[in-house]
Order: C-alpha cells, then sequence, then structure tokens
C-alpha cells in the first residue's frame, strides 16, 4: 500500500506538470482553453470506474458487515472513543499540508508578475507555467524521496516523515516569501516548495489510509480530507483581502505559519508504520 500510495501521488504530480504544460502552450489562445482541457480526464475516470476491481480487504470486510460485523462507513464510528483522536489528528495534519501548500500555490501568479520582465498576458502566463513547472519538478522529487523511502523500510515512522516535510514545507514557503528576488531564485525556491509543501501529501495519503480499519477507512480519510478542503477553500478571500492591506510578504509569511499546526498535531497521532499489513 504504502508505494502504491506514492506512484498514486506521482501521477497527480505528472497531472499538474502536463496542466503546466497546457498552461504554456494555450497561453495566447485565452484562459478558457486551458480551463476546457482540464475535463479531458473526467473520461478517462469513467473507464477506470467500470474496470478496476474492489479489493479483497474490502469484499470480506463487506461480507462481514452482512453477517453482523461492524458496520460499513459510519459516520459516527470514527468520532466513537476508539477512533476519534485519529480522525481529529488525521483532519489537522491534512488541513495544515492543504492550507499551506494551495495557499502558497495561490500568490505564485502575483510573485511572477511581480518578478518577470513581461509585457503582455500571454508572457505572463508563460512565464506562470515554468514558475509551476519548476513547483511540480520539486513535487517529482519529494513523492520519489517517500517512495524511497517505504520500498527501502516499509516500517519506517509515519509521523517523523510527516514532521519532516511539515517543517521543510515551513521554511521553503517562508524562504519564497521573503529572501525570492529574481526568477531564477524564485525557480529554485518553488522547487524547494514543491519538494515538501507539494511532495508532503505523499505521506498525508499514505498516513491517512492506515489510520483507519477497513470498516470506515474510506469514511475518515474522506472527512479528514475534506474537512481540509473546506478550510482550504476560505484561502482565496484570505488571499484577496489581505494582500492590498498587508503586502505579499507578510501574507505568505503568514500562510507559512500553518504548518507548525502540522507539526504540533502530529505529535498526538499514532505511529501505523508497524500496521501496514491491515
Amino acid at each position: 500500500r504504502a508505494k502504491a500510495v506514492q506512484v498514486m501521488q506521482l501521477a497527480f504530480v505528472f497531472g499538474l506538470i502536463l496542466a503546466s504544460v497546457l498552461a504554456i502552450g494555450l497561453a495566447g489562445a485565452g484562459w478558457r482553453w486551458i480551463l476546457a482541457a482540464g475535463a479531458t480526464p473526467a473520461l478517462l475516470a469513467l473507464g477506470l470506474r467500470v474496470f478496476t476491481p474492489e479489493s479483497e480487504a474490502w469484499k470480506q470486510t463487506k461480507a462481514a458487515a452482512q453477517a453482523g460485523g461492524p458496520q460499513l462507513g459510519s459516520l459516527k464510528a470514527i468520532f466513537s472513543d476508539k477512533l476519534a483522536r485519529r480522525t481529529i489528528v488525521g483532519s489537522l495534519i491534512a488541513m495544515a499540508m492543504m492550507i499551506g501548500s494551495w495557499g502558497g500555490s495561490t500568490l505564485v501568479p502575483t510573485l511572477v508578475q511581480t518578478l518577470a520582465q513581461a509585457t503582455s498576458n500571454a508572457a505572463i502566463t508563460r512565464q506562470t507555467g515554468v514558475a509551476f513547472m519548476a513547483v511540480n519538478a520539486g513535487a517529482v522529487l519529494g513523492y520519489g524521496a517517500i517512495l524511497l523511502a517505504v520500498w527501502v523500510w516499509p516500517r519506517i515512522s509515519r509521523r517523523w516523515i510527516y514532521a519532516f516535510f511539515c517543517a521543510g514545507s515551513l521554511i521553503a514557503t517562508t524562504l519564497v516569501f521573503t529572501r525570492v528576488d529574481s526568477m531564477r531564485s524564485l525557480h529554485f525556491a518553488l522547487a524547494l516548495f514543491g519538494f515538501f509543501a507539494i511532495g508532503g501529501f505523499g505521506i498525508v495519503a499514505l498516513y491517512l489510509t492506515e489510520l483507519f480499519p477497513v470498516h470506515v477507512r474510506a469514511t475518515g480519510q474522506g472527512f479528514a480530507w475534506n474537512v481540509a478542503r473546506l478550510f482550504t477553500a476560505l484561502g482565496p478571500l484570505f488571499v484577496t483581502g489581505s494582500l492590498a492591506a498587508y503586502g505579499l510578504s507578510s501574507v505568505g509569511t503568514s500562510i507559512a505559519i500553518v504548518f507548525a499546526i502540522g507539526l504540533l498535531a502530529i505529535g498526538f497521532g499514532p505511529e501505523t508504520g508497524r500496521e501496514v499489513g491491515s
């Protein structure tokens, strides 16, 4: 599972790279065509739904539930005495990584406009695409590092990996918004940001899958992930309202501090590396 999750996350970042390539190639065509291209993968998802089999572990758990065992997908169960702590920790670590990474990414176009010597919207779009390519290149290395770690040492501490990536994200995000003064330094800092803040989703995805038993795994993981999404959705409102009042550097640094929540929360989570077979 640990290796498969990292391969899935690598596929995610390759999709981001393809999106950046589209932004560069279609810069002159306008944002509507770039956005429309994003609908194409939905067709692939329909095919996957038809041909992807259910796992044997899920089939056995479903059969056990039908025979009077633990109820499948119970929202109440993930807040029981046994699982409530895991649900809260999972939500907080996902929230910290998601708000920090997407909040920082939201400001990348503004950074590019500040630093790039461009005279047209098309040129700015291309420069933004190149900037996100740097982010995605770093993310590939981040996911690759986690894949290598769990491959060589399957039972490696998930909490320590998360803490490493979360601390790195805090430092990298701070560098992006306080030390960058040219497009070259921006690309380097964004690659570092991509390694930690985007690559860190690899360990979040793995930790959440191991945090809950099979009968509520989708419910627990889905709850934690989507609670994080709800709070992340407020990011654009915060960024838009704060940029004019406080400036890019202050807003970016504030976003970086969010990673401290993740560092604190993971200390209260259980270690799941020894439960690899579950």
